[in-house]
């Protein structure tokens, strides 16, 4: 399965049953070659307020979850990584 369908399911279930508000989830493309940036695209357009997608070439976890912390604005993180279930 795509990293774009994971970054689907997270984003619609955090998206309404997470009650901590406000709520800010990001997303890091980590320079996927599947259809991940088009999911992602769609996902932005449907929830713009809550959903920030940076898309970056391939560096590895480390950068990726570097990069969501510089762009984190919240009190708390949590990382998801696409072949968490």
């Amino acid at each position: 399965m795509s990293g774009g369908i994971y970054a689907y399911c997270y984003v619609e279930r955090f998206s309404t049953i997470c009650s901590y508000r406000p709520i800010e989830i990001i997303v890091i493309n980590d320079g996927s070659t599947d259809n991940t940036s088009e999911i992602l695209q769609a996902l932005q357009c449907q929830y713009n307020s809550l959903l920030k997608v940076v898309s970056q070439r391939n560096n590895g976890v480390s950068e990726a979850r570097n990069r969501g912390i510089k762009e984190a604005k919240g009190k708390y993180i949590c990382f998801l990584d696409s072949d968490d279930e």
